[in-house]
């Protein structure tokens, strides 16, 4: 009787030292990227507690399949705000980017900036790794049309969406604007020297790389 009561006062001691680990504690682990110490105190939770979203993205840090770990992710993403959201949000992108999804890398690249009308949709696409030829550049004598595939009020995120149309072999430029008193930076293609040909060239783009398009005449 005497045992049974001690074993009973130790598994409860064990669970109030697993209650008593604090998300806090992990997330100075990551912020100083000591993943081991992470891992340790993940042994110490045990793998059967998922009680908390932060425990599901730490967890997902350990997944051996990429593709477990993105799912993992994406299960954050969806469940979670604050700054475990824009962690999950930053493996995302860093997975599809890394598997040639610019467009819905760029999805999460907008969330975790800031989002602009005419920026690239944030919808995650499912769409397959392009490996087809790239489109081609409209080519005209007089280009007087260009198509705007994002506007930015960051520099950065501007340069971020130019690389990737880069590769795909897209040349683009970043012109600023002022938007109601704003400025902006924007990603513009070269059209063609009629309205019809440049939005033709336009939906062209939407459909093989889902961005959205303004057409800018000047």
């Amino acid at each position: 009787m005497r045992t049974t009561f001690i074993s009973i006062i130790l598994l409860f001691s064990a669970m109030i030292a697993v209650a008593q680990v604090p998300v806090s504690t992990l997330f100075n682990y990551f912020d100083n990227q000591n993943y081991t110490e992470i891992e340790k105190q993940l042994k110490v939770i045990g793998p059967g507690d998922q009680s908390s979203i932060e425990i599901a993205f730490f967890r997902a840090l350990f997944m051996e399949s990429a593709e477990e770990a993105k799912d993992q992710f994406q299960y954050v993403f969806e469940n979670s705000k604050g700054k475990v959201k824009s962690l999950a949000a930053k493996k995302l992108m860093d997975y599809y980017y890394a598997r040639g999804l610019y467009t819905t890398a760029a999805g999460y690249h907008e969330f975790l900036t800031d989002k602009e009308p005419d920026a690239p949709p944030s919808t995650v696409s499912t769409l397959p790794e392009r490996r087809e030829q790239p489109v081609p550049k409209a080519v005209t004598a007089a280009e007087t049309y260009f198509v705007q595939v994002g506007a930015f009020s960051l520099p950065e995120n501007a340069d971020q969406l130019k690389k990737m149309l880069a590769t795909q072999n897209i040349e683009s430029k970043i012109v600023e604007r002022m938007v109601e008193n704003k400025k902006l930076y924007c990603v513009w293609l070269d059209g063609a020297s009629s309205f019809e040909e440049t939005l033709k060239y336009a939906n062209t783009i939407k459909e093989k790389y889902d961005l959205k398009f303004r057409i800018i005449k000047q």
